[in-house]
């Protein structure tokens, strides 16, 4: 609201949450026929999130047919530092954004999770076992849009029996992964796959 009036306006906060909306329905639109390949060749839930702020806000589910399956909500934000999908989030995130939590950690911890997000962008996956939930594993991918930026991330989420980083696992994520990035403008998975 003006300061001495009554009229009002959009802050840059919530126009950036607008485009933050616009962008989540592009990439659900183009990530659902993917997802739904890999839970059926996983045979597991599998989780669409978008970055937000280094973070990863789950937007789209689609579960395993299972009769004991696992759930995710939409709309849960996962810590950029303590999940698959976030630590994702954060090493495609900007460089500001990447100081801004890398600076709340102490300097051995920061040391650690730079080289992981290395890791990450070289990759292009990431994998955790048991951290968000005792026995639950999760398999990541970046989703990337034009000049690499990262649209979102897909992922694999199973009982730990069920979900492993095996070169299979692996390769499968990566080719819906993939093919979900080459409609968003992106051909930085061609060469990763063309080595499997």
């Amino acid at each position: 609201q003006e300061r001495n009036g009554e009229r009002y306006w959009l802050g840059s906060r919530l126009f950036h949450l607008g485009q933050a909306a616009m962008e989540q329905f592009e990439i659900t639109r183009v990530a659902e026929r993917p997802m739904h390949n890999l839970r059926d060749r996983f045979g597991q839930t599998i989780v669409l999130s978008t970055p937000i702020n280094g973070e990863a806000l789950i937007v789209a589910v689609a579960e395993s047919d299972n009769i004991v399956k696992i759930s995710v909500r939409t709309g849960t934000r996962l810590s950029a530092t303590a999940s698959a999908q976030g630590r994702v989030s954060l090493a495609f995130a900007p460089a500001a954004t990447r100081e801004r939590v890398l600076g709340t950690l102490t300097a051995s911890d920061r040391s650690a999770l730079e080289a992981r997000l290395t890791l990450i962008r070289d990759r292009l996956y990431e994998f955790s076992s048991g951290e968000t939930l005792g026995g639950i594993n999760v398999l990541a991918a970046p989703l990337l849009g034009d000049s690499d930026d990262l649209a979102g991330v897909v992922a694999v989420v199973g009982a730990a029996q069920e979900i492993a980083e095996t070169p299979e696992a692996v390769a499968t994520l990566q080719t819906q992964a993939a093919e979900i990035s080459a409609v968003l403008g992106s051909t930085a998975y061609d060469f990763k796959l063309k080595g499997t």
